[in-house]
C-alpha cells in the first residue's frame, strides 16, 4: 500500500463499510446484488439503502491528507540552505549545527579574513580605526550568528521534511489497517486488534539553546532550532508517540475508530507544526530586534568621496 494510493483506498473504505455492515445483518452478495436472511425478504430493500446512506461519504473523512507536503519537494531548499551554512563555517574547525550536531567544517575563503586582518595592522587613520573596530573585530561573531540563523532555517526544513514522511506514512497506516479490519468483520476472517503509534509525534523535537554571539548586555539571547527526528520508521521513538487502536468488531465502530484516528494524526501534525512556528518566530524576533548581531557595518571608505578618501579620514597611511 502507498501514500499516493489513498483515494483509491478512502473509496474501498467505504464500499467495505457497507458490505461488512450488510453481511453483519445476514445479507450476502452474489451477481452484483444483495440478498437479505430468511425473513428478511419484505424489508430487504429498505435496509439495504438504509445502509448505504449511513456510509456513503465515510471515505470523505481521508480527504483533508490527500495531498499532504511530499517530503522531497523540500529537499532542494535544506540542500542550499546547507550549502549556504559550510559557505559561513569559519573558526579553527567548523561549527556544529546545532540542529543536527554535525560539525561543519571551515571555509577556507572565510577564514582568509584572518589575513586581511593581519594586513590591516600597520594602516592608520579614521578609516583604518573605523574597519578594524567595527568590521574586523564583530566579524567572528556576526558569521557565527549568520551560520545559527541558517541552522535555524535549515533545521526547520529538515523538521518539515520528517513530519510529512512520517504523516504520509501514519495515513497510510490508518487505511491499511481500517481496510483489513473491515475485511475481517461481518463474518469473514478472524477479527482482531491493531494497535499502532503515530510515529509523526516523535519526528520533531526543538533545541533551545542554540547561542548566538551577544553584546555583553544581551547575554541570554538564544535561537530555537527545530531539527528533524530519525528518519527511517523503525528508528523512531515509538514508546513516545500515542497510541491508536482499530479492529474488527462492527462496521460502525471501525469507522468511528478511523476517525478518531485520523483526528489525532491531525492534532499532532497541527503540534508539530506549531514547534516548528514557534522556533522560527522566535528566531524572527531576536533577529529584527538585534539586526546588528547579524549584519556586518558598512565600512567607512564606502562613504568617501575623490575629495576625502586620501586624507586621514579616507585612506589614511600606510606605516
Amino acid at each position: 500500500m502507498s501514500y499516493l494510493e489513498l483515494a483509491e483506498h478512502s473509496v474501498k473504505f467505504e464500499e467495505l463499510a457497507i458490505h461488512a455492515s450488510l453481511r453483519a445483518q445476514g445479507f450476502n452478495k452474489s451477481g452484483g446484488t444483495w440478498h437479505p436472511p430468511l425473513g428478511a425478504e419484505d424489508a430487504a430493500d429498505l435496509i439495504v439503502a438504509s445502509t448505504y446512506r449511513r456510509y456513503t461519504g465515510v471515505a470523505q473523512m481521508f480527504t483533508p491528507f490527500f495531498g499532504l507536503p511530499g517530503p522531497n519537494d523540500l529537499q532542494e531548499t535544506y540542500l542550499r540552505l546547507e550549502s549556504a551554512q559550510a559557505k559561513l563555517s569559519t573558526g579553527g574547525d567548523g561549527y556544529v549545527d546545532p540542529a543536527s550536531q554535525r560539525l561543519i567544517g571551515a571555509d577556507p575563503v572565510m577564514n582568509g579574513m584572518s589575513a586581511v586582518e593581519a594586513a590591516m595592522q600597520d594602516w592608520r587613520g579614521v578609516a583604518a580605526e573605523q574597519f578594524k573596530g567595527k568590521f574586523l573585530k564583530p566579524w567572528p561573531a556576526v558569521t557565527a550568528n549568520q551560520f545559527t540563523l541558517l541552522a535555524v532555517l535549515a533545521g526547520a526544513i529538515k523538521a518539515e521534511i520528517a513530519l510529512w514522511t512520517e504523516a504520509r506514512r501514519n495515513v497510510d497506516e490508518i487505511a491499511h489497517l481500517a481496510l483489513t479490519a473491515l475485511q475481517s468483520t461481518g463474518g469473514i476472517g478472524d477479527p482482531k486488534m491493531e494497535v499502532f503509534a503515530l510515529t509523526v509525534a516523535a519526528s520533531v523535537f526543538s533545541v533551545g539553546a542554540a547561542a548566538i554571539a551577544t553584546t555583553a548586555a544581551a547575554t541570554s539571547l538564544t535561537l530555537t532550532v527545530a531539527g528533524a527526528a530519525a528518519q527511517a520508521a523503525g528508528a523512531v521513538p515509538r514508546e513516545d508517540a500515542p497510541k491508536v487502536a482499530i479492529d474488527g468488531g462492527t462496521a460502525q465502530g471501525i469507522v468511528d475508530q478511523t476517525l478518531n484516528a485520523l483526528n489525532a494524526l491531525a492534532f499532532e501534525i497541527h503540534q508539530k507544526e506549531t514547534e516548528i512556528a514557534y522556533g522560527l518566530a522566535m528566531g524572527l524576533v531576536v533577529v529584527t530586534s538585534h539586526k546588528d548581531l547579524f549584519t556586518a557595518v558598512r565600512p567607512w571608505l564606502a562613504d568617501q568621496t575623490s575629495t576625502t578618501i586620501t586624507t586621514d579620514s579616507g585612506l589614511g597611511e600606510n606605516l
